[in-house]
């Protein structure tokens, strides 16, 4: 509708006001072909996955589970999960919990960092001294 250069043409202004009486609105007409199923597809798949969540430890569940359960092919559970629903999968990792009696040995090895670069790293300010 709009070029790359300049302001809307009438033509094109012409086209949209025709469209917009004609059907009430500026959207895109239904398209004929196949209907997409990604969004029943995901209502199936989305009731399941949630009670196996919170049955399972840690709310695992897994695509190939939710796939047997449902008849839902395997790849349609993959893309209702990723792309409708936008739900990944994910680990649960073990992080270090710091204590308060870790903050003298963090601060010591910050202290010895800090040495270290300027073994590599010089200050033009005093340089220029």
């Amino acid at each position: 509708m709009r070029g790359s250069k300049g302001s809307i043409t009438s033509s094109a202004l012409k086209k949209i006001m025709k469209k917009f009486e004609a059907t009430g609105s500026l959207a895109s007409r239904q398209r004929s072909g196949r209907p997409s199923t990604a969004a029943a597809v995901a209502t199936t798949v989305e009731q399941p996955v949630q009670a196996m969540s919170v049955v399972a430890e840690h709310g695992k569940c897994s695509a190939r589970e939710v796939s047997t359960q449902t008849g839902v092919s395997y790849g349609s559970v993959w893309k209702a999960l990723r792309i409708t629903l936008k739900w990944y999968p994910y680990k649960l990792q073990h992080k270090q919990e710091l204590k308060p009696f870790d903050f003298n040995s963090r601060r010591g090895h910050a202290n010895l960092q800090v040495l270290n670069s300027k073994r590599y790293f010089y200050d033009k300010k005093k340089q220029l001294t």
